[in-house]
């Protein structure tokens, strides 16, 4: 599968996975469930929504714990990626709002590749 398809779907399941994830922390929260516990639940079930359909939609590829392990060093090692440069650009003097773009491009960007070349490459071999 060509690389901009690859990115448009894990793009749909980012969608996905946050409606998923926010809908549930919004929910449990109008259920009266401890705000930490909600924000806790939402994240891990939109993580592992991504996980799924990132793994069987966009990547063609199996679950496994491995993949899962991999999965997440990813999303972290992108999320350093995205306070890096949040850190830059706010200590350039852009705005709180202006600085939050780019460091959330950088983040989407490194985790898409990093799915790609590292949690899920075993598709690229075979497709």
């Amino acid at each position: 599968m060509r690389v901009l398809a690859q990115f448009a779907r894990f793009g749909l399941v980012g969608v996905a996975n946050t409606l998923v994830g926010s809908g549930l922390i919004l929910l449990l929260a109008w259920q009266g469930v401890d705000p930490y516990l909600a924000n806790i639940l939402g994240y891990v079930t939109g993580t592992l929504l991504s996980f799924a359909l990132n793994a069987r939609w966009t990547f063609g590829s199996r679950m496994s714990a491995d993949h899962l392990a991999r999965f997440l060093l990813v999303i972290v090692a992108a999320y350093v990626i995205n306070l890096l440069v949040l850190a830059l650009t706010l200590g350039l003097g852009w705005g709180a709002l202006a600085s939050q773009l780019p460091a959330m491009v950088c983040f989407t960007v490194a985790n898409f590749l990093g799915q790609r070349y590292f949690t899920f490459r075993e598709q690229e071999q075979t497709a």
